[in-house]
């Protein structure tokens, strides 16, 4: 069983009276949720939940555990992201209990600071550098449920289209990345970087945007040689492009799956963003 490690000292848990009252919200508007187990979520409706004595009834859910396994649960309450960290184990009616953990956090607090990653891709002798842009930061990430209820489809569409398996219905923090950087370029066309940008990496995956005159000699399927670059750490390891997907006419995202990265920077790259223990 993982447990998640200590949470970003820049996230602010709730005060006794918010969290009384929030917990209030929950048993009574029933908003949708999102559990988050390692890289994996699922979307819980209100048809599939109640909430009692400070705990989440579960039912009707159609997978399985036979043991307890950590949840980060993900809500919005009145147009603010929130969440809690508990753990749940489903039963083979496919119910749960998941307790209200005593700290649920805010998730619009401010960046404590600057990211200082970088990503550099090399290729028969030429490199190229990917900064990070701070509205999607590597080490932090909020699942809005509402956001999901709504756009599923697409982010089904989108994975698939780039190269991810969705052929199980299965959701990572990946795809909805990859979703939320496509609808912030849509949304906001006057503050996009024309020299593409790293915006997801973890122990398996990197996502990444690129001008679309770099490296037009690779296909899908070919690799290449990466260094990440985050504070006083570097790690290097080959990838295989998993896909390519055109933005606009200047830039294309690229999906890069890590082939034989070590087991020590594995360890860094996920824990680093998913706050879980890594156990390979």
């Amino acid at each position: 069983m993982t447990s998640f490690l200590m949470v970003k000292p820049m996230q602010h848990s709730l005060s006794r009276i918010e969290r009384e009252y929030v917990v209030q919200h929950l048993a009574e508007v029933l908003p949708a949720l999102v559990l988050l187990s390692g890289n994996d979520f699922t979307n819980i409706t209100a048809a599939s939940y109640m909430c009692t004595h400070e705990t989440i009834d579960l039912h009707g859910l159609n997978f399985r555990s036979s043991e307890l396994f950590d949840v980060r649960v993900f809500f919005r309450h009145e147009k603010r992201g929130m969440y809690f960290d508990s753990q749940v184990k489903i039963d083979l009616k496919g119910s749960g209990d998941i307790p209200i953990s005593p700290k649920i956090f805010l998730n619009d607090a401010p960046p404590a600071f600057k990211s200082d990653c970088t990503l550099i891709l090399e290729d028969s002798g030429k490199a190229y550098s990917i900064s990070t842009e701070d509205r999607y930061p590597l080490d932090s990430y909020f699942i809005d449920p509402e956001i999901y209820s709504s756009h599923h489809t697409s982010m089904k569409k989108l994975a698939d289209r780039i190269g991810f398996d969705t052929s199980e219905n299965n959701y990572s923090v990946a795809h909805y990345r990859l979703f939320e950087y496509l609808d912030g370029i849509r949304s906001d066309k006057t503050n996009q970087k024309i020299d593409g940008s790293l915006f997801y990496i973890d122990n398996k995956t990197v996502l990444l945007s690129l001008p679309e005159n770099i490296f037009t000699s690779k296909r899908r399927d070919a690799e290449i040689s990466v260094s990440f670059r985050c504070g006083k750490r570097t790690v290097k390891f080959n990838a295989g492009i998993k896909g390519f997907l055109p933005v606009n006419k200047m830039l294309r995202i690229v999906c890069l799956h890590i082939i034989d990265a070590q087991e020590e920077d594995k360890r860094f790259l996920y824990e680093r963003l998913f706050k879980v223990k890594y156990l390979g």
